[in-house]
This record gives structure tokens, C-alpha cells and sequence, in this order.
């Protein structure tokens, strides 16, 4: 193919690549300014594949800087149904994009219902898709317009990437059912490039869990929500959303497989069981606001096996195109964990003498009778008064017993030691966001022990306990990176922790993505 017409000036947008976008049953060319065809887009059944969008080389020779014509035939090859739809991107030198698409105005439509009638070229010798090609000799060919399918297609579909939404088909009918298995449609219809701001991709994840406490238990459930939204262009690729359990749990919803032509059509399969569960869209994801919500109920999440942690971690993420967008980690807190406080009454008896000094005055009256003899003729009693005042000060010491109450609040910490333990503190790892917390805890039996890092395929990752001879209790704190052995990074996907014990074996599963 050569371009038709030398370089333009553009006042506006100034092509420096596109892209054609096609879906068809069963193939689709087009012709630009009668350069092409460019294509072809054959049938591929919806969940089957993808369409890879076909580049448009040199596209400041082939577009206009106004008016474009744009050509299409739609091949029927099979007798089933006759039906196409196509968009091109065009990016201008500013970043700015412009878009057409088979749904715009000014199409016109010709169809060949046996397939051997194609239109006759003009009295120039032009092609029908060339645009110089005679308006009267058109006008004899083309005077259907296009009709939008509404009925079921079992098409692979496409996003267009200006509205972020599937993009209708368009046939000689509503159903898109053919008249013979070799009918050909053709289409002609004119466009000019109207730039516009063009947004990439634009992923947000939102998780949410149904209460923010969980209870401490072996087996304890929880019950997340997932909104994940594109503000940005559509994805014409497939999208995973994945979400980890916390602990260890296994997702108990439900498991749906993908069926495009349901009603509603499901859009999306769930795979996985909990480490973590997987949620693909085999047909991209819409854009220009395009959401999903999803619900993920999670069980047998371990919440007591480490005292030592009161809280679980939740992480979700989105990834398109080796692109991922991570949520927000949703913590909720384990209810009955941690140290308590326990307030002892203590009675302290205290004696204490208080000595109490007490003075007492006593007056005290005496008669003394004294008889006195005289030996004389004459005997005579002389009685005698004698008043005695007595000062007596007299000390008492008086034992006085009081018993004192004295409340002490002794903080008691109850911890159960558990020997056993291994705790990974994340079950979705993104480099950059802090490395892999490990905490391992055994006291039982001596004997052989290590942690290596293996990838689902059982190939050795990575030593984070190379195997030891184990002899005393170990508790200790450990971490990974998302590393091999040589120190490269290790590549997105689900890795293995395997902690080997004496008499025992244990797994931790991990997603990485970068």
C-alpha cells in the first residue's frame, strides 16, 4: 500500500500513528482515502480471544486534515449471520486523539446478497473505494443506511476507545442473520479528525469489608465488597482483578464462568480459592467511568493462632496490560486479642498509738480527830480540822487500732504462649510498598529446618531460612523482597513459602506483582 496524497498541514491534529480497531462476522477490510485495504478482522468467537488492533503506517500521508473517506467490505463466508464494527484511533502530535467509527453518521451501504455483484468501477476507471469515484455511479450502489444489531452476537467484542463502551455492530438488519453464506456488504462514509483529550487507562479498587472487627477464632469469616472503576480508556485486553485472603482463608462465593451472550451477559469468570481468588474478564473492561462491584466472602481465616497480632490485612488489586493498581489494605482489628488490665483490691492493716495526755485536778477534804492525853488533874480533847488540797495530773496512753484500706491496680498481662507459629503479613506483595514481614515461632522437637521460596511450578526461588540442624527454641522475625537467590527480581505471580519443622511441613501463599 501507498499512500494516495502527499503530507498535509494540519490545522488541528497532525497524525503521528493509528489504529484500526475491527471486529467481524466473518472478515472486515477498510480503505482510508483509498489507501488499504487495511485488515483483515476475521471472526473470533466471544471469550475465544482478542483482537489486536492493526496499525495504520504513515498516517500524516493518509489522512485529511478535513474531509476523509473511509471504505469498508464486510465478507460473509459462512451462513449464519453478516455483521461488523470498527473504530480508528487516530494520535495527534499534541497527545490529543481523534476517533470514527462504523456508528457515526454519513455511512451509506451497498449490500451484495449473493456476493458477486461487487460495485462496478466508474467511467474514470475508480474504484468504489477511491474518493474520487463518481457520485452518480455511487448514488446507484449506495443508498442503504446501516443498521445497528441488537440481538444477540456471539462475536468477540470490542470497547470503543472514545466512549469506553462495547461498540454496536452494524448489518443489513436488527439481527444481523444473513441472506446467503456468500453475501458481502459494503460501506462508504466520510469523516474529519476532531481532536479531543485523550485519558490511558485508568483504574481505581476500592475495598471495603462488611464490618471493620473480626472475631478470634480458627476458622472466621469475612465478607469483602470490591468497586473497581476506569476513568480512562477502555482495556481491549484481558483484566484480572485478584484479592487475597488474609490468614490463610478459602473464598466461599460463588464461581461463575464467563457467558458474553447470557441475559445479562456475564462478563467475568472466578477462579482460584482464596490465595488469592481471581476474577478475569477475558474481553477487557469498558472506560470513561465503567465500574464493577464485586462481592468476596472469605472463611476459615485463622485470627488466633499468633497472640500477637490483633488485626488482619486485606489487599486487592487490578492488572491490565502488565500494568497493576493496587487497593488500599483494609485492616480489621481481631476482637478478644491483647494484653488486659486486671485491677487487685489490697487491704493493708496499719496500728498506730496516739498517746493521749490528760490532766486531772482533785480536791480532797481530810478531818483529823487527834486525841491527846495529858496527865494533868484535867483532861481535855482538842479536836483539830485540817483541809488537804490535792493537784494530781495523771497520763493516760490509749492504744487506738485503725485498719486502712489501700486499693493497688497491678497490670496483669495474659499472653498465651503458642510455639507453633508461621505468619506472613501479607498475602498480596507490590515492590515498594515495604517487603514481606515473616514471623515464625517452634519450640517442639530438634531436627532439620529451613523456609525456602519456590514458584507454583515447584522451581527453587530463594532461601529465607537455609536448611539448619534446629537445637534450641527459635522465635524470630524474618523477611523477603520478592527476590531469587542471585538477587534478580522474580517476575508477578503466585510463590510458595515452604517452612520444613521437624515432623511437620507448612505452606504460605503469596501473589507478587509489580
Amino acid at each position: 500500500m501507498t499512500a494516495s496524497h502527499s503530507q498535509h498541514a494540519y490545522a488541528q491534529c497532525m497524525p503521528s500513528s493509528a489504529l484500526f480497531y475491527g471486529s467481524a462476522d466473518d472478515q472486515l477490510n477498510i480503505w482510508i482515502n483509498g489507501n488499504g485495504p487495511y485488515g483483515p478482522f476475521n471472526y473470533i468467537n466471544a471469550g475465544l480471544g482478542t483482537y489486536t488492533p492493526i496499525n495504520i503506517p504513515n498516517p500524516n500521508l493518509v489522512f485529511n486534515p478535513t474531509s476523509n473517506v473511509i471504505a469498508a467490505k464486510n465478507i460473509n463466508s459462512s451462513a449464519s449471520s453478516v455483521e461488523s464494527s470498527w473504530v480508528i484511533d487516530v494520535t495527534c502530535t499534541s497527545g490529543q486523539h481523534a476517533y470514527f467509527s462504523n456508528t457515526d453518521s454519513g455511512y451509506k451501504m451497498y449490500d451484495d446478497i449473493n456476493g458477486n455483484a461487487a460495485p462496478a468501477t466508474d467511467g474514470s476507471g475508480n474504484q468504489w473505494y477511491s474518493p474520487a469515484y463518481s457520485a452518480a455511479v455511487s448514488a446507484t450502489y449506495f443508498t442503504a443506511n446501516p443498521v445497528v444489531v441488537t440481538g444477540t452476537s456471539y462475536l468477540q467484542p470490542m470497547y470503543n476507545p472514545q466512549t469506553g463502551q462495547i461498540q454496536p455492530w452494524v448489518s443489513i438488519n436488527t439481527s444481523g442473520v444473513d441472506n446467503t453464506a456468500s453475501e458481502v456488504i459494503y460501506y462508504l462514509g466520510t469523516f474529519t479528525l476532531n481532536p479531543q483529550v485523550y485519558t490511558p487507562p485508568t483504574f481505581s479498587i476500592i475495598d471495603t469489608a462488611a464490618s471493620g472487627n473480626i472475631a478470634q477464632s480458627y476458622n472466621a469469616s469475612m465478607n469483602y465488597t470490591l468497586v473497581v472503576c476506569n476513568s480512562g480508556a477502555p482495556v481491549n485486553t484481558p483484566v484480572t482483578i485478584s484479592d487475597a485472603s488474609p490468614n490463610g482463608g478459602n473464598y466461599s462465593g460463588s464461581y461463575p464462568s464467563f457467558s458474553p451472550t447470557s441475559n445479562p451477559p456475564q462478563l467475568y469468570s472466578v477462579t482460584g480459592s482464596g490465595n488469592p481468588i481471581l476474577f478475569v474478564f477475558p474481553d477487557g473492561f469498558g472506560g470513561n467511568g465503567a465500574c464493577v462491584t464485586l462481592s468476596v466472602p472469605f472463611s476459615n481465616i485463622d485470627t488466633k493462632s499468633n497472640p500477637a497480632v490483633c488485626s488482619v490485612l486485606n489487599n486487592a488489586a487490578v492488572t491490565w496490560n502488565g500494568v497493576s493498581q493496587a487497593s488500599a489494605a483494609v485492616t480489621d482489628t481481631i476482637t478478644g486479642c491483647g494484653p488486659t488490665n486486671t485491677p487487685t483490691i489490697t487491704f493493708t492493716p496499719s496500728n498506730t498509738f496516739t498517746p493521749s495526755p490528760t490532766a486531772t485536778n482533785t480536791p480532797t477534804n481530810t478531818i483529823t480527830n487527834t486525841a491527846t492525853i495529858t496527865y494533868t488533874p484535867t483532861i481535855t480533847f482538842t479536836p483539830t480540822k485540817t483541809a488537804t488540797s490535792t493537784s494530781t495530773s495523771t497520763v493516760t496512753n490509749t492504744p487506738t487500732l485503725t485498719n486502712t484500706p489501700t486499693i493497688t491496680f497491678t497490670p496483669t498481662i495474659t499472653s498465651t504462649p503458642v510455639p507453633d507459629t508461621f505468619y506472613v503479613s501479607k498475602n498480596v506483595y507490590i515492590p515498594g510498598n515495604g517487603s514481606v514481614s515473616i514471623f515464625i515461632s517452634y519450640a517442639k522437637y530438634p531436627g532439620e529446618y529451613s523456609l525456602k521460596v519456590y514458584n507454583t511450578a515447584g522451581e527453587y526461588i530463594h532461601s529465607i531460612i537455609p536448611t539448619q540442624q534446629l537445637t534450641n527454641t527459635i522465635s524470630k522475625s524474618y523477611s523477603w523482597d520478592g527476590t531469587n537467590n542471585l538477587g534478580e527480581k522474580c517476575a508477578s505471580g503466585v510463590y510458595v513459602l515452604y517452612l520444613v519443622e521437624p515432623f511437620d511441613r507448612k505452606v504460605k501463599r503469596l501473589l507478587l506483582i509489580r
